[in-house]
């Protein structure tokens, strides 16, 4: 009887196999958590990626449709441009002369591109976006209905340049996946 009892001990005593066959799954579960984490950390930065994209995107082509208009004194140019920048049909007038409502539509879009996004951005740069934003408004719509407001269009400047170089090379830097 004591024969058999050590036969059994031996058959179930714990060699390298059975220790593998033990931790394996406890290693395989944490190696699959941390893949896991790993993929919703980069899911959210590129979905925050996106966001930034879209609103950075907005705002250089408002630099840079300042930077065109700047000093022009033609609507239907300034539209063309504002058409360019903004894949807008602004310059398509309708049979009265009137501009069509795109233009209206274009700038809240843009205004709603880049306010639903701000959040992303550090927070001392809203004040100068919102204030951009209102100006870009005040003066695109003063031409849309060929009416140049100067001042609108020489505070948009201002405050495009001013943003450029001191802001918007910082939050470029910030928009990386």
């Amino acid at each position: 009887m004591q024969g058999l009892i050590d036969a059994i001990n031996q058959s179930h005593s714990k060699d390298i196999i059975d220790i593998i066959a033990i931790f394996s799954p406890l290693v395989l579960s944490v190696v699959a958590i941390v893949i896991s984490l790993y993929t919703v950390h980069k899911q959210n930065k590129i979905a925050l990626f996106k966001i930034r994209y879209k609103a950075l995107s907005q705002l250089k082509s408002i630099l840079c449709f300042d930077a065109g208009v700047y000093d022009c004194d033609d609507e239907k140019m300034i539209l063309l441009l504002f058409d360019s920048y903004f894949n807008a049909q602004a310059s398509i007038l309708n049979v009265d002369g009137s501009v069509l409502v795109s233009v209206k539509s274009k700038v809240e879009d843009v205004k709603y591109d880049i306010l639903t996004s701000i959040f992303v951005f550090d927070k001392k740069y809203h004040n100068e976006i919102s204030d951009i934003l209102k100006d870009f408004h005040e003066f695109v719509t003063s031409v849309s209905i060929y009416n140049i407001n100067k001042e609108a269009q020489k505070n948009l400047h201002e405050k495009c340049v001013d943003f450029y170089e001191n802001d918007f090379k910082k939050i470029s830097k910030e928009t990386k996946i």
